[in-house]
């Protein structure tokens, strides 16, 4: 099992995003399959992990600028579940993709060819992506912050791509 050191111990955490309950009783996610964690009609955020969580932050900041913003939970990268996020991509037209690891060769990358593969006539702006910069992760925390995708971050790039079309 994986997880993020920051998701441990939801919702006691004062991080940044991380403010949903964890069931205490055992439950499963079912593997290769995304769920959809907030509908929305103007755009599509895409993530997993962390960056889900700060996501729906920003989809509420976006709603009160009158922004639906559609937010996927990819749960699992490999299998993909192509079916959920070509469908979103579709139904609005805009997508953002966030992911904490680096921008060149992640899963922004794959996610967006995939969507690009099935839906690229259904899209009004190119796809966007939101991910850490091509250089080391700071071990300072100030620095490590400046570098991962914030909520205010992922606002900011889902106003942009909405205000694009």
């Amino acid at each position: 099992m994986f997880g993020h050191k920051l998701l441990t111990g939801l919702p006691f955490l004062p991080f940044e995003g991380t403010d949903e309950e964890v069931p205490d009783e055992p439950y499963e996610v079912e593997f290769g399959k995304a769920t959809l964690r907030r509908e929305g009609n103007d755009l599509t955020i895409i993530s997993a992990g962390l960056m889900v969580h700060r996501s729906l932050r920003a989809a509420e900041m976006l709603q009160q600028d009158g922004i639906s913003a559609e937010v996927i939970d990819l749960r699992t990268l490999i299998p993909l579940d192509e079916e959920t996020i070509v469908k979103s991509a579709k139904k609005t037209g805009r997508v953002l993709i966030v992911d904490e690891d680096y921008m060149s060769y992640g899963m922004t990358r794959e996610v967006a060819f995939r969507i690009q593969a099935k839906a690229l006539k259904d899209l009004k702006v190119p796809i966007a992506r939101l991910a850490v910069p091509d250089v080391p992760i700071p071990f300072s925390e100030p620095l490590e912050n400046a570098v991962i995708p914030s909520i205010k971050r992922i606002y900011n790039e889902a106003r942009k791509l909405y205000q694009g079309s």
